[in-house]
């Protein structure tokens, strides 16, 4: 036993070295804005990064880092839209990031991808709220867990799915796109948000346990119901057979 844990720790190094040994995706210094120099102002600003370049747009209460072929629209200095892309968000303050699918709000650090049919959202530090496009659908996210929130179904409310652990290897090829640190700290934060993960990881699989312990109860009642019912009616049948039988000899 372990020897298998020091085989994974070992391919787990080495996995991280050669994810931080990537070349991170150039920094933009100026993309393409619209209206032109908008992010000179506080007004409404829309931006686009180019196909191999990041950006990093600074509002009062946070940092967000537009990964390639990203297109927002700074709303307000706490509110920026998603149209297409992906954007890893550093935030100190409550921090709003608005898709078509649905907003996804939190002062802490969370990633926040477009799909074609929805929106995927990582909580990597504290929590964060998802809200639905009915507004009726709200969805926590705690630290280590994601979750996608969708269009809204044919009952008025949005699709969504449930709360899981990150997909942890997907999560560290964005991070490592997006990541303008050393490599040794990338190896030092990847080891540390690791460590977290597997953490929410036991405590999402105690989750889903319980999620299905409930509904196995639920089945076995609702069983137990039914088979109560119809042993009450196979009673009742003989019941009215015998009043029967009886009722003819009588007669």
């Amino acid at each position: 036993m372990v020897w298998r844990v020091l085989i994974f720790l070992l391919v787990f190094t080495v996995e991280v070295k050669v994810i931080a040994a990537r070349i991170s995706l150039p920094a933009v210094k100026v993309p393409v804005q619209q209206p032109n120099d908008c992010l000179k102002s506080s007004d409404i600003c829309a931006i686009k990064t180019p196909e191999f370049g990041k950006y990093s747009l600074t509002l009062p209460g946070a940092d967000i880092i537009l990964d390639a072929n990203t297109t927002v629209v700074r709303v307000t200095s706490t509110e920026v839209k998603l149209i297409t892309g992906t954007l890893w968000i550093k935030s100190k303050a409550d921090t709003k990031i608005s898709t078509t699918f649905g907003d996804a709000n939190s002062a802490g650090e969370f990633w926040v991808r477009t799909d074609v049919d929805k929106m995927l959202v990582s909580s990597v530090e504290g929590s964060v709220t998802l809200t639905g496009k009915d507004k009726k659908t709200v969805i926590r996210l705690d630290e280590g867990e994601e979750n996608w929130i969708g269009g809204i179904a044919r009952n008025g409310e949005s699709t969504s799915g449930v709360p899981k652990a990150i997909a942890f290897e997907d999560h560290l090829l964005r991070w490592a796109r997006l990541y303008s640190g050393s490599k040794t700290q990338f190896e030092l934060d990847v080891k540390s948000f690791h460590s977290r993960w597997s953490r929410q990881l036991a405590s999402v699989a105690d989750y889903h346990k319980q999620l299905a312990d409930r509904r196995l109860k639920v089945i076995d009642e609702e069983h137990s119901k039914r088979a109560q019912a119809k042993a009450q009616e196979e009673a009742r049948s003989k019941e009215l057979r015998s009043l029967y039988r009886r009722k003819h000899l009588l007669d």
